[in-house]
Parts: C-alpha cells; structure tokens; sequence
C-alpha cells in the first residue's frame, strides 16, 4: 500500500519525536553557592577548635602556614579562605561555629 510508511521509515519517525522527548542524562544538579568567607569566628574552647583543625588540617598546612598558634588565629584564617576548603572542612567549621 502506498500510504503507509514502511518498517524503515517507521522506526526513523519514531526514533526522531519519541527520543527526543526522553533526556539522554539526568540533569546535574549545580553546587549551592558559598560565600567567600565564613565570617566572624566566635571564642571558641580549645576542644571545639580541635575538632575544627582535626579535619582540616591539610588546609592549615596550605593556606595558614604562617600563622601563629593560639587565641583562635588558625581557625580564624581558615574562615577566611572559605571558598577553597575541602567540604569536609567547612563543614567543620560551620557546625562547631552553630
């Protein structure tokens, strides 16, 4: 019959308008943005700021070399360079400032 499209041009049709409409990937999701710097650090007792340089410490070595130790200057500097700590880091930071 010269009407219907033959198994062929069936396939190409619906290869065409069904598959487009199915996406090929799940869309990523983007990062929720995080501000530059993770504001005033609050005096915190010596075990608290433990727990915070336990997991950063490869970023004290990084970016807070030279930093003298106490009254809170190392964690104050990582506060600083919010944007380029590991996420295991800020999230120290963010919950033992909480």
């Amino acid at each position: 019959m010269p009407g219907l499209p033959t198994t062929l041009q069936s396939h190409a049709w619906h290869r065409r308008h069904l598959l487009r409409r199915v996406p090929r990937h799940s869309p990523r999701r983007k990062p929720a943005p995080q501000p530059a710097a993770l504001g005033p650090i609050p005096p915190l007792p010596l075990r608290v700021r433990m727990q915070i340089l336990r997991p950063c410490g490869a970023e004290q070595r990084t970016f807070c070399a030279n930093v003298p130790a106490g009254q809170g200057r190392i964690v104050e500097c990582l506060a600083t360079n919010g944007t380029s700590l590991s996420p295991g880091c800020r999230q120290a930071i963010v919950t033992a400032t909480r």
